[in-house]
């Protein structure tokens, strides 16, 4: 059986058999499809279904007629298509709606399920099959989430989805720290200020990789660019992190913190290889080095500031 592929970043589009499948029936029925797609974990009430797609549209009864209308539309428009209806795609019942999830590759899928497993490791925790995940799941966001779209249920689905992009580029710019892979994190951050050009952390980021990579004149322009954005967009200044940060680049400290809020030993996962372990007992060892640098510094700047006192 050929397997059915649905991307619902940027343009939708179904593709079964090597072919994309156009004619669905019109907006509201890609509409349903859409939403069965983003909510495909449960079977959903055909009342409740109605009043999200004709919202203040019409009276129930009306909207659970135009349902009816809508699902059988869907269904013959899938079915036109030879050896697609052997898909069950959808699953109806009197008073239920469920999508059949078995047999059909969603770009959304993926982009979640990976989100899922890296969400609680520490982006300078990553393992390298795990790096590789994440940049395929990120290649996936091509486009936002039903781009053009612009109805309440999916422009709430669209900032869901575009703060998991967010944290996943995050974690990608924390390893990439880590390595010294300077030139990927930058462009990592790039893309990320163009989901949202007021995200400090970002522009933190952005300001360590700079400085990471020996452009102190820009990593001290970004902390301007910071700020400009953080005033046009938000009307504030930026947090007390982003300025320390900026000072101690402005300053030409050659060690600036790093993304690592403190030297706490993470719990080892359960199945972590001896290499693994040793791998993470190196970071620390390097995190250890950088902080006792970083105090060094301070106390011999505290020291030249007495002696300039006393003369």
């Amino acid at each position: 059986m050929e397997q059915v592929n649905i991307s619902l970043f940027g343009k939708f589009e179904m593709q079964y058999a090597g072919h994309q499948v156009v004619e669905l029936g019109g907006r509201k029925v890609r509409e349903l499809l859409c939403y069965l797609l983003l909510h495909r974990e449960r079977p959903h009430p055909r009342e409740k279904l109605a009043s999200i797609l004709w919202a203040d549209q019409c009276t129930t009864t009306q909207s659970k007629a135009y349902l009816r209308k809508i699902l059988w539309k869907l269904q013959n428009a899938l079915a036109s298509y030879d050896g697609l209806n052997e898909f069950g795609l959808i699953k109806t019942e009197r008073q239920w709606v469920e999508l059949n999830t078995a047999d059909f590759w969603l770009d959304l899928d993926i982009f979640e399920r990976t989100y899922t497993n890296v969400k609680d490791i520490p982006g300078s925790n990553l393992e390298d099959q795990e790096v590789r995940q994440v940049e395929k799941a990120i290649q996936l966001h091509e486009g936002e989430l039903l781009e053009n779209w612009y109805q309440e249920w999916c422009l709430l689905e669209r900032e869901r989805v575009n703060n998991m992009y967010l944290l996943m580029l995050d974690k990608l710019m924390e390893y990439c720290e880590t390595c010294r892979m300077c030139e990927t994190g930058l462009e990592y951050g790039t893309w990320s200020l163009q989901i949202d050009r007021a995200r400090e952390s970002t522009h933190q980021h952005l300001m360590r990789l700079y400085h990471l990579a020996g452009d102190r004149t820009q990593a001290l322009r970004q902390y301007e660019e910071c700020r400009v954005a953080l005033q046009d967009e938000l009307g504030v200044e930026p947090s007390e992190p982003t300025t320390i940060l900026y000072e101690q680049i402005k300053s030409d400290h050659s060690q600036v913190p790093s993304f690592v809020q403190s030297p706490v030993v993470t719990q080892s996962r359960n199945n972590d290889s001896m290499s693994d372990r040793l791998q993470r007992i190196n970071n620390l060892q390097q995190l250890q080095v950088n902080i006792l640098c970083q105090i060094q510094k301070e106390i011999s700047a505290i020291r030249e500031e007495l002696d300039q006192t006393s003369r």
